[in-house]
C-alpha cells in the first residue's frame, strides 16, 4: 500500500505538508487509500507514509508520492494475480531486486 524504503524507518525531518500533495491528490485519493486497519482517513493514513518510509527516501514530500504513484502504474500489470504484491528495487528505484522474505518476487 506504498513505497517502502527498506533500508530504514523513521528518518525524521519535516511533518507531511499535505498541500504539497494537492497537484496528486485526486491520483492519491484513488490509487494510495487508508488501510482499514488504521481505522484513519487518507490524509492521516498519508501523514504516516510520510513520517514512517517518505523520511528515509531521499526524497521531497511529493517526489516520494509521485514516485510511488508512478511506479504502481508502472508495475501493476506484474501484480494483478493476487491481493498482495511485493516489487523490490534498489535505492535509487531504477533497478529491480529479489524481495527478502517475499513469496511474490518480480
Amino acid at each position: 500500500h506504498g513505497l517502502w524504503p527498506e533500508w530504514a524507518n523513521e528518518c525524521g525531518g519535516t511533518a507531511l505538508d499535505i498541500n504539497a500533495l494537492s497537484s496528486i491528490r485526486s491520483d492519491l485519493e484513488k490509487y494510495w487509500l487508508s488501510c482499514p486497519e488504521y481505522g484513519s482517513d487518507n490524509e492521516t493514513f498519508w501523514k504516516h507514509e510520510w513520517e514512517k518510509h517518505g523520511t528515509c527516501s531521499g526524497m521531497g514530500q511529493l517526489e516520494f508520492f509521485q514516485k510511488g504513484l508512478a511506479l504502481r502504474q508502472q508495475y501493476l500489470s506484474k501484480c494483478s494475480g493476487g491481493s498482495t504484491c511485493t516489487v523490490c528495487f534498489d535505492k535509487t528505484f531504477a533497478t529491480l531486486e529479489d524481495c527478502p522474505g517475499s513469496e511474490t518476487m518480480v
